[in-house]
Protein backbone atom coordinates (compact mmCIF):
# COMPACT_ATOMS: atom_id res chain seq x y z
CA UNK A 1 0.00 0.00 0.00
CA UNK A 2 0.76 3.53 -0.65
CA UNK A 3 -0.27 6.77 1.49
CA UNK A 4 0.49 10.28 1.45
CA UNK A 5 0.83 12.11 4.38
CA UNK A 6 -0.23 15.53 5.08
CA UNK A 7 1.09 17.86 8.14
CA UNK A 8 0.91 21.17 9.34
CA UNK A 9 4.51 21.59 10.38
CA UNK A 10 8.34 21.09 8.51
CA UNK A 11 9.25 19.28 12.41
CA UNK A 12 6.30 16.39 11.87
CA UNK A 13 6.62 15.97 8.34
CA UNK A 14 10.68 15.92 9.24
CA UNK A 15 9.78 13.36 12.14
CA UNK A 16 6.79 11.09 10.26
CA UNK A 17 9.94 10.98 7.34
CA UNK A 18 12.50 9.23 9.93
CA UNK A 19 9.72 7.02 10.47
CA UNK A 20 9.09 5.70 7.12
CA UNK A 21 12.60 5.24 6.02
CA UNK A 22 12.88 3.66 9.12
CA UNK A 23 10.52 0.75 8.22
CA UNK A 24 11.51 0.59 4.60
CA UNK A 25 7.97 2.36 3.83
CA UNK A 26 10.32 4.87 1.32
CA UNK A 27 7.42 4.77 -1.04
CA UNK A 28 5.32 7.34 1.10
CA UNK A 29 5.07 10.75 0.65
CA UNK A 30 5.18 13.33 3.61
CA UNK A 31 4.24 16.89 2.62
CA UNK A 32 4.52 19.89 5.06
CA UNK A 33 2.53 22.67 4.15
CA UNK A 34 3.59 24.75 7.26
CA UNK A 35 0.40 26.61 8.20
CA UNK A 36 0.27 29.35 10.34
CA UNK A 37 -3.49 29.27 11.18
CA UNK A 38 -3.44 30.94 14.84
CA UNK A 39 -2.97 33.96 14.26
CA UNK A 40 -3.72 33.62 9.77
CA UNK A 41 -4.70 36.59 8.08
CA UNK A 42 -7.73 35.67 5.91
CA UNK A 43 -9.68 38.90 4.79
CA UNK A 44 -13.39 38.13 3.66
CA UNK A 45 -14.60 38.50 -0.03
CA UNK A 46 -11.26 37.10 -1.27
CA UNK A 47 -12.20 33.79 -4.53
CA UNK A 48 -11.20 30.64 -4.30
CA UNK A 49 -7.91 31.54 -6.41
CA UNK A 50 -7.41 34.61 -3.50
CA UNK A 51 -8.14 32.18 -0.53
CA UNK A 52 -5.45 29.89 -2.09
CA UNK A 53 -3.18 32.58 -2.67
CA UNK A 54 -3.21 33.55 0.99
CA UNK A 55 -2.70 30.34 1.75
CA UNK A 56 0.37 29.91 0.40
CA UNK A 57 2.19 33.39 1.70
CA UNK A 58 0.72 32.58 5.03
CA UNK A 59 3.09 29.53 5.11
CA UNK A 60 6.67 29.56 6.81
CA UNK A 61 9.59 31.35 5.21
CA UNK A 62 11.90 28.58 5.54
CA UNK A 63 9.48 26.20 3.55
CA UNK A 64 9.50 25.77 0.02
CA UNK A 65 5.47 25.85 -0.21
CA UNK A 66 5.21 27.18 -3.26
CA UNK A 67 6.48 23.84 -4.60
CA UNK A 68 4.19 21.78 -2.14
CA UNK A 69 1.16 23.35 -3.38
CA UNK A 70 2.66 22.76 -7.05
CA UNK A 71 3.36 19.04 -6.37
CA UNK A 72 -0.17 18.43 -4.79
CA UNK A 73 -1.89 19.94 -7.53
CA UNK A 74 0.26 17.67 -10.00
CA UNK A 75 -0.47 14.82 -7.92
CA UNK A 76 -3.11 12.10 -9.03
CA UNK A 77 -4.49 11.07 -5.69
CA UNK A 78 -5.96 7.65 -7.16
CA UNK A 79 -1.88 6.70 -6.67
CA UNK A 80 -2.93 6.34 -3.33
CA UNK A 81 -4.34 4.12 -0.98
CA UNK A 82 -4.72 6.50 1.76
CA UNK A 83 -4.49 10.65 2.09
CA UNK A 84 -3.92 10.81 5.90
CA UNK A 85 -3.93 14.45 7.12
CA UNK A 86 -2.38 14.52 10.34
CA UNK A 87 -3.46 17.07 13.17
CA UNK A 88 -3.75 17.61 16.69
CA UNK A 89 -6.47 19.07 19.08
CA UNK A 90 -5.34 22.69 18.45
CA UNK A 91 -6.91 25.36 16.91
CA UNK A 92 -3.58 25.96 14.32
CA UNK A 93 -3.72 21.79 13.61
CA UNK A 94 -7.82 21.72 13.04
CA UNK A 95 -7.67 24.61 10.58
CA UNK A 96 -5.21 23.12 8.80
CA UNK A 97 -7.38 20.18 8.07
CA UNK A 98 -10.16 22.09 7.29
CA UNK A 99 -8.43 23.86 4.84
CA UNK A 100 -7.37 20.28 3.06
CA UNK A 101 -10.60 19.26 3.51
CA UNK A 102 -12.03 22.67 1.40
CA UNK A 103 -9.35 22.09 -1.25
CA UNK A 104 -9.02 18.59 -2.44
CA UNK A 105 -11.67 17.03 -3.20
CA UNK A 106 -10.12 13.52 -2.59
CA UNK A 107 -11.44 10.83 -0.09
CA UNK A 108 -9.45 11.92 3.49
CA UNK A 109 -8.37 9.80 6.18
CA UNK A 110 -7.16 11.77 9.77
CA UNK A 111 -5.06 10.88 12.42
CA UNK A 112 -4.84 13.17 15.46
CA UNK A 113 -1.24 12.70 16.97
CA UNK A 114 1.50 14.89 17.99
CA UNK A 115 4.37 14.35 15.70
CA UNK A 116 6.09 17.10 16.84
CA UNK A 117 7.95 15.10 19.35
CA UNK A 118 11.59 14.44 18.71
CA UNK A 119 11.46 10.23 18.95
CA UNK A 120 9.77 8.85 15.51
CA UNK A 121 7.06 6.82 15.90
CA UNK A 122 8.08 3.07 16.73
CA UNK A 123 6.76 0.73 13.74
CA UNK A 124 4.47 -0.90 16.26
CA UNK A 125 2.47 2.46 16.65
CA UNK A 126 3.08 3.74 12.75
CA UNK A 127 1.19 1.05 11.77
CA UNK A 128 -1.49 0.68 14.44
CA UNK A 129 -2.47 4.44 13.92
CA UNK A 130 -2.45 3.97 9.75
CA UNK A 131 -4.66 1.10 10.01
CA UNK A 132 -7.22 2.71 12.23
CA UNK A 133 -6.98 6.39 10.51
CA UNK A 134 -10.55 7.92 10.25
CA UNK A 135 -12.09 8.23 6.88
CA UNK A 136 -13.94 11.75 7.01
CA UNK A 137 -17.25 11.58 6.22
CA UNK A 138 -19.01 13.91 3.65
CA UNK A 139 -21.44 14.72 6.89
CA UNK A 140 -17.91 15.19 8.98
CA UNK A 141 -16.08 17.73 5.30
CA UNK A 142 -19.05 19.51 5.19
CA UNK A 143 -19.03 20.19 8.77
CA UNK A 144 -15.08 21.16 8.28
CA UNK A 145 -15.79 23.70 5.49
CA UNK A 146 -18.62 25.56 7.00
CA UNK A 147 -16.15 26.06 9.81
CA UNK A 148 -13.08 27.11 7.81
CA UNK A 149 -15.39 29.67 5.98
CA UNK A 150 -16.89 30.91 9.20
CA UNK A 151 -13.68 32.13 10.32
CA UNK A 152 -12.96 33.71 6.56
CA UNK A 153 -12.33 37.26 7.86
CA UNK A 154 -10.88 36.94 11.23
CA UNK A 155 -7.73 38.61 10.09
CA UNK A 156 -4.89 38.14 12.68
CA UNK A 157 -7.81 37.45 15.45
CA UNK A 158 -5.72 34.62 17.95
CA UNK A 159 -8.01 31.06 17.80
CA UNK A 160 -8.15 28.30 20.51
CA UNK A 161 -10.00 25.84 20.84
CA UNK A 162 -12.97 25.74 23.88
CA UNK A 163 -15.35 23.08 24.55
CA UNK A 164 -14.33 21.53 21.04
CA UNK A 165 -15.07 24.32 19.12
CA UNK A 166 -12.61 27.08 17.43
CA UNK A 167 -12.98 30.63 18.78
CA UNK A 168 -11.30 33.75 18.54
CA UNK A 169 -9.39 35.32 20.88
CA UNK A 170 -7.97 38.93 21.31
CA UNK A 171 -4.30 39.67 21.37
CA UNK A 172 -5.00 41.26 24.57
CA UNK A 173 -6.62 37.47 25.74
CA UNK A 174 -2.75 35.94 24.96
CA UNK A 175 -0.88 39.33 26.56
CA UNK A 176 -3.20 38.62 29.62
CA UNK A 177 -1.89 34.70 29.79
CA UNK A 178 2.05 36.25 29.46
CA UNK A 179 1.56 38.55 32.50
CA UNK A 180 -0.28 36.35 34.58
CA UNK A 181 3.11 34.11 34.16
CA UNK A 182 5.90 36.49 34.20
CA UNK A 183 4.55 39.43 36.41
CA UNK A 184 4.85 43.03 35.50
CA UNK A 185 8.76 43.17 36.71
CA UNK A 186 9.92 39.58 35.87
CA UNK A 187 13.89 39.18 36.39
CA UNK A 188 13.90 37.86 33.24
CA UNK A 189 11.86 36.68 29.99
CA UNK A 190 14.27 34.09 28.74
CA UNK A 191 13.34 32.02 31.13
CA UNK A 192 9.42 32.35 29.70
CA UNK A 193 10.86 31.50 26.41
CA UNK A 194 12.42 28.62 27.11
CA UNK A 195 10.61 27.07 30.30
CA UNK A 196 7.15 28.42 30.05
CA UNK A 197 6.06 28.58 26.06
CA UNK A 198 6.04 24.57 25.61
CA UNK A 199 3.27 24.99 28.46
CA UNK A 200 1.48 27.30 25.96
CA UNK A 201 1.99 25.41 22.91
CA UNK A 202 0.56 22.19 24.68
CA UNK A 203 -2.29 23.82 25.59
CA UNK A 204 -3.18 26.44 23.05
CA UNK A 205 -0.56 25.83 20.00
CA UNK A 206 0.73 28.76 19.92
CA UNK A 207 3.35 29.62 17.55
CA UNK A 208 6.86 30.39 19.06
CA UNK A 209 7.12 33.63 16.47
CA UNK A 210 3.92 34.44 17.86
CA UNK A 211 4.46 34.89 21.45
CA UNK A 212 7.95 36.14 21.21
CA UNK A 213 6.20 39.05 19.52
CA UNK A 214 3.44 39.05 22.12
CA UNK A 215 6.28 39.42 24.85
CA UNK A 216 7.94 42.51 22.76
CA UNK A 217 4.66 44.14 22.24
CA UNK A 218 4.44 43.99 26.22
CA UNK A 219 8.15 45.57 27.19
CA UNK A 220 7.12 48.32 24.13
CA UNK A 221 4.03 49.16 25.68
CA UNK A 222 5.96 49.03 29.13
CA UNK A 223 3.34 46.34 30.65
CA UNK A 224 6.64 44.60 31.27
CA UNK A 225 9.63 45.96 32.26
CA UNK A 226 12.02 43.02 32.80
CA UNK A 227 15.40 43.93 35.04
CA UNK A 228 18.06 42.31 33.01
Amino acid sequence: MKFLHLTSSSAAADNLKRTCFNIARQRDEVLALDYAFDVDALPADLSEAEIKRCVEMAHSKYSPTEAVFERLDDMDFADFDKVIVWHTNHAQSLLFMYFICKTYNTPLYRIEKDLSQSKPLSFDEYKHLVANAKLITAQERELFVETYDSLIGTDGKTKIVEDGKIVCKSKDFVKSLILDELGPKPESVYPFVGKVYPKFHKRFGFDFAYIEMMIFELIQDEEIVPSD
